[in-house]
């Protein structure tokens, strides 16, 4: 297949600006000099596969993402191995097999049964981001945005991002993955939207992951994984800012400080018009010293709210500028972590862990949304004769519902006939 030239050296160029380098400095890892950087980014002369090998590498991209050309089905497992190699390990790949295997079980029971395509995402007209300061002002703009366009206000708690996710148009999922990894999202043409979040990272983050990929689903629209060791490419800047005003939008929070009596200035001045005089009547008010102090407990009663991780919640409030830096360095201290996390507990709810007292693992809420899904179109088919009784048999065994058996889903399918 020709390769599109000028198409290739957007790529390129996008791929070196989402990682925050120069050309020197791509040039310097690559191996090439600046002036062949320069000359390939502005399409004037073809680029080796050598070459493209290096600049690949260098940006953390896939070749055949940055080509653009037709991707087979089963290529997105590819994909996903080659941005993250550390999922080659059989455990982490089955385990993502098995996301992409419900993905198409659902794709393909919807398009047996005759359902209508899900809920398309709305297209935000944003262009990639230029710095740190543009990712980040693009990521809350469209949090905003996101929020007012589903419903949920500028100011209420996501209760079940998981579910919200879900209900518009994005398949949401959790298994095991390295440590070093968050999250992952698919969009591509055989799996519509879905993304896969880390079952051993606690509540919290899990529900930051899942607000992070969803923003990868919105502006990214690609497949890729969401790992410590790209966490400084613009996009992902841009994913975490509208993970963060997303699920703790300035409003809410605000209201939540009120609630606990903070973010009140420590002098404040009232003003008001005498409609006798036509002039001002003032008064200062000094709040009492300490007052407004914003807590590690208070920290803690946000987190519980938002369901955000702590050190989350606390550079939010940093960025919305309710603490000072010396503020948010104290609160981020280890002593000052330890005792949030007691305050939490004291409410029988651990954000942080995702395994039982008894060290075995818990089904995470995530990774029953899809499957739920799955069991649904599955009985629906059968009822309407679609599948039959040996597919529907056959798909428990994707399930790993350890409460479900093949002869029990049966079973069920065969009461609602």
């Amino acid at each position: 297949m020709a390769v599109d030239r000028e198409g290739l050296a957007r790529e390129l160029r996008a791929a070196r600006e989402n990682r925050g380098i120069s050309q020197q400095a791509a040039a310097k890892r690559a191996g090439l000099s600046r002036t062949v950087v320069a000359q390939i980014e502005l399409g004037n002369r073809p680029v080796s596969p050598d070459e493209l090998a290096k600049l690949a590498s260098v940006y953390r991209r896939a070749v055949i993402d940055l080509l653009g050309q037709p991707i087979e089905d089963d290529d997105v497992l590819v994909m996903l191995l080659d941005d993250a190699p550390e999922l080659v390990e059989p455990k982490f790949k089955a385990h993502v097999q098995r996301f992409l295997m419900l993905c198409r079980e659902a794709m393909s029971l919807e398009a047996a049964l005759g359902w209508s395509r899900r809920q398309a995402l709305p297209q935000y007209d944003v262009a990639a981001p230029r710095s740190v300061a543009e990712a980040i002002d693009q990521g809350e703009r469209i949090a905003a945005q996101e929020r007012q366009r589903i419903g949920i206000g500028a100011a209420l708690p996501v209760e079940n991002i998981s579910a919200l996710i879900f209900s518009q148009g994005v398949r949401t999922f959790a298994a095991e993955l390295p440590d070093n990894i968050a999250g992952l999202t698919v969009h591509h043409r055989s799996i519509r939207p879905a993304v896969l979040v880390n079952s051993r990272h606690g509540v919290s983050t899990r529900r930051f992951s899942l607000a992070h990929e969803y923003a990868h689903a919105l502006f990214d629209r690609k497949v890729g994984v969401t790992k410590r060791e790209n966490s400084a490419e613009l996009t992902e800047n841009r994913a975490n800012a509208f993970a963060a005003a997303f699920l703790m939008p300035r409003v809410g929070v605000e209201e939540s400080l009120a609630g606990l009596n903070k973010g009140w200035p420590s002098r404040r001045t009232h003003v008001v018009y005498a409609v006798a005089t036509g002039e001002a009547a003032r008064a200062e008010v000094r709040s009492t010293p300490g007052s407004q102090a914003v807590t590690c407990q208070d920290v803690a009663t946000m987190v519980r709210k938002f369901g955000t991780p702590y050190v989350a919640a606390v550079l939010r409030l940093l960025a919305l500028g309710m603490i000072s830096e010396a503020d948010s360095s104290d609160l981020l201290s280890d002593k000052r972590q330890s005792m949030a996390r007691r305050f939490e507990l004291l409410f029988g709810v651990d954000l942080h862990v995702s395994r039982s007292r008894t060290g075995g693992t818990i089904e995470v809420p995530e990774t029953l949304d899809l499957k739920a899904e799955v069991v649904h179109l599955a009985v629906e088919g059968y009822r309407r004769q679609v599948i039959n009784k040996e597919r529907l048999s056959s798909l428990t065994k994707g399930l790993e519902l350890s409460n479900l058996s093949d002869a029990q889903l049966v079973e069920l399918a065969d009461g609602v006939r």
